[in-house]
């Protein structure tokens, strides 16, 4: 299989894959009611992205398990693996009674079939990374992160079709289940596609030098446990605002401006095409000025741009001015998430999976996962409607902070690829942007 088939497998196995594990964020203002009813509406909010958020608990045990077997046992085993450990509980979900029906065992079997699709998701978001940077040449590795997350999105974007034609397509109240249902079908062909992909060629080496180690995520926590806390630094400062672009700001379209849940959806999926623009046309830009330059770009906008977005839409709020603020939001989002997935490479090669998986996982759970339910509650503790600002601002300089202590050469990233020969503006780390 050449590089392209091999790139172009991974890809379509992390859409489909990201496509059941986004439903979730994508119907939360459907599942709150029927799984967390209560009388006042903030707390079922309060409640879901409660939810939500718990999910992420998983995250960490599923980098460690995906990781260990990645490192040991290949990036191709592992990645099989993640997508089959998500069908079940996605289904489960496609036909879980609510919570009029069984009562309080509803939200707690959600709630467990959410835990379990994170476990899997925290194999496969880092492991599809460090497939796409592992396989790709050198000169595109940048471009090669931005389509991991060109390929969540898209997954996302599935999400929201299917969903929007379900819900108007079908009765309200059985048809926010038709995607869940769907997404079980759609893994089962995802797992078969993994099962033909070949392995990286950075791996292939680490199994001819016999450099295997027997328990990588130890040796990551002994000798880079520095990578670990920076990764969790960037992962809290790209990933968070991407939460509240859909999460919290879906929960604003909802409750605050009051629209139907249809309408949110095609909201979204508006802007979500526009974040998918602006991820391959940075991804590209990664490639030409260097990653960590754009990277600290990105973050930089964020911190400049965000408090003035949030009051834009605190001083007129409607949905068209929300759409506006989003994807100019996204653009800059943009610029920091595209190339991020080469962070991946601050780790040997040895223990990539398990190392680069676990720093990402905690970022998630301890940063990210909670972004939502923090940005809701400071604001009903402040009554400030651009509190939320704060929080991105804030995660930024988290970013920005592990950018600027991280040394290391382009010639060593592009080094990666055995056979890789570095093209000669590379090599020039002034021009890579390092």
């Amino acid at each position: 299989m050449t590089k392209a088939k091999a790139i172009f497998a991974a890809v379509v196995g992390t859409i489909l894959e990201n496509y059941d594990a986004m439903l979730y964020v994508h119907f939360l203002f459907i599942l709150s009611p029927l799984f967390f009813p209560n009388e006042d509406p903030f707390v079922t909010t309060i409640l879901g992205m409660g939810s939500y958020a718990v999910g992420f608990i998983t995250r960490p045990l599923g980098g460690i398990f995906f990781g260990h077997i990645g490192d040991r046992l290949g990036r191709r085993t592992a990645l099989g693996l993640s997508i089959m450990f998500i069908i079940v509980p996605t289904f489960i979900m496609g036909i879980l009674p609510t919570y009029a029906q069984i009562g309080v065992t509803a939200p707690i079997l959600l709630i467990i079939c959410r835990m379990l699709q994170s476990f899997s998701v925290g194999g496969e978001a880092t492991g599809a990374s460090i497939f796409l940077v592992e396989h790709a040449s050198p000169g595109h590795k940048s471009l090669a992160s931005s389509l991991l997350n060109v390929a969540i999105i898209v997954g996302s974007l599935m999400g929201m079709g299917i969903g929007l034609i379900s819900l108007n397509s079908f009765f309200p109240e059985w048809g926010w289940r038709v995607p869940f249902l769907m997404g079980s079908v759609f893994c089962v062909f995802g797992y078969y596609i993994r099962t033909k992909i070949a392995e990286t060629p950075a791996f292939e080496e680490v199994i001819k030098k016999q450099q295997i180690t027997k328990f990588p995520l130890r040796e990551a926590i002994k000798n880079d446990k520095m990578t670990i806390l920076k990764t969790m630094g960037i992962c809290a400062s790209v990933m968070a605002p991407y939460q509240m672009l859909f999460v919290y700001m879906g929960d604003v379209l909802r409750n605050k401006l009051q629209l139907p849940m249809a309408d949110v959806l095609a909201h979204n999926m508006k802007v979500t095409v526009v974040l998918v623009l602006s991820l391959l046309f940075m991804g590209y830009l990664g490639d030409k000025v260097g990653f960590k330059r754009l990277m600290g770009g990105g973050l930089v906008a964020t911190i400049i741009l965000i408090y003035p977005l949030f009051l834009f839409i605190q001083n007129a709020p409607s949905p068209n001015n929300i759409m506006l603020m989003q994807s100019i939001f996204a653009l800059v989002v943009a610029a920091a998430a595209a190339p991020c997935c080469l962070m991946s490479t601050y780790f040997p090669t040895k223990e990539r999976y398990s190392g680069y998986g676990f720093g990402w996982s905690l970022g998630s759970i301890f940063f990210a996962g909670f972004t939502p339910l923090f940005a809701v509650l400071l604001v009903k503790w402040t009554g400030n409607e651009t509190a939320p600002a704060f929080i991105l601002m804030f995660y930024g300089l988290f970013g920005i902070l592990a950018l600027i202590t991280s040394r290391k050469s382009y010639e060593e990233i592009e080094a990666l690829s055995p056979s890789s020969k570095i093209t000669s503006w590379i090599k020039d780390p002034k021009m890579a942007g390092i």
